[in-house]
């Protein structure tokens, strides 16, 4: 299409900057390949000790455990995917 030479110098300047941004994005995506096992053995280390402590009974140190790893889970996927 045939546009003002203006707006052809502005769509240019649009695609040319969606195009680095995928590049970036594509680059940052490829960085983000760290291993989080640590925090989530961490997080079950500490239900399991905390319910423990609290109550003493072998059932709660599963729940502990079990709300360890989900609280585990959504520090890494919501709070840490926010850096």
């Amino acid at each position: 299409m045939n546009y003002p030479l203006g707006l052809n110098q502005f769509l240019n300047n649009i695609f040319s900057t969606i195009l680095t941004f995928e590049k970036k994005l594509k680059m940052e995506t490829e960085k983000t390949t760290e291993d989080y096992g640590i925090c989530f053995l961490l997080a079950a280390l500490c239900g399991i000790a905390t319910a423990w402590v609290v109550s003493g009974s072998i059932l709660y140190m599963f729940m502990g455990a079990l709300l360890g790893l989900l609280s585990a889970g959504f520090f890494v996927n919501v709070i840490l995917r926010k850096k």
